[in-house]
C-alpha cells in the first residue's frame, strides 16, 4: 500500500472540515486499531468528521484518501517488520514547537481512539504496558518552547521513537489478551 504523507491527510481533513490534524487522526486510528484490529474505517471516519453520514460530506475523493490511510495504518501496525511510523510534519517544514504540538495531538487522539474502541479498564494491562499508557497521557500534556537546539531535537526524536514502539507493544499485548 502507498503511504500518504502528512500534507495529503491534513488537506483531506480540512476539506471535510474536521477538527483533527493529520497527527491527531492517525492517533485515533492507531488507538482504535491497537485495542481492536477489526475496527472499521467508516467508524473512524465518523469520529473524524461531523456529519460523515451526509451524502456529500466528505467528498468521494476525501473518503477514499481517508479509507486508504486507515487501511495503511492497520497494515503498518500489524506488519512483522515493524514499519509503522507516526504521521507527523517533516522536521524541515515546521518548528520544533509545532512538531511537539502535533505529537501531543497524536497522543490525545491515540487515547481517544482506545476509548472509542472500548478500552475501559487499563488495570488488565501488564506493568510495562500500563507504564507506556501512563507515559502517553503525560506526553499528551507536553509543551516545548521555541528553542531549537540539537539536544531538544534529539529528545524529540527519542520521544517519537518511544511512542512508535509503545504503540506496537500495546497492540501486541491487547491482541494477545483478546486472543487469549
Amino acid at each position: 500500500m502507498v503511504w500518504l504523507n502528512y500534507d495529503d491527510i491534513d488537506n483531506a481533513l480540512r476539506q471535510a472540515e474536521s477538527q483533527y490534524s493529520a497527527s491527531g487522526c492517525q492517533g485515533v486510528a492507531c488507538g482504535m486499531l491497537v485495542v481492536d484490529n477489526a475496527s472499521s474505517a467508516s467508524a473512524w471516519i465518523g469520529e473524524m468528521i461531523e456529519d460523515a453520514d451526509s451524502a456529500d460530506l466528505p467528498g468521494i475523493e476525501t473518503r477514499q484518501i481517508l479509507n486508504r490511510f486507515f487501511d495503511t495504518t492497520r497494515e503498518q501496525l500489524g506488519n512483522a517488520e515493524m514499519s509503522f511510523t507516526l504521521l507527523l510534519p517533516q522536521d524541515e517544514q515546521v518548528s520544533l514547537h509545532q512538531r511537539v504540538e502535533e505529537v501531543t495531538r497524536w497522543c490525545e487522539g491515540f487515547l481517544c481512539g482506545m476509548a472509542i474502541a472500548g478500552l475501559t479498564d487499563d488495570n488488565t494491562l501488564e506493568q510495562d504496558s500500563a507504564e507506556i499508557l501512563s507515559d502517553i497521557v503525560e506526553i499528551s500534556k507536553a509543551w516545548v518552547g521555541e528553542d531549537r537546539d540539537e539536544e531538544n531535537e534529539a529528545a524529540y526524536s527519542e520521544l517519537v521513537e518511544y511512542l512508535r514502539v509503545g504503540a506496537l507493544l500495546l497492540r501486541e499485548e491487547l491482541q494477545r489478551l483478546q486472543d487469549g
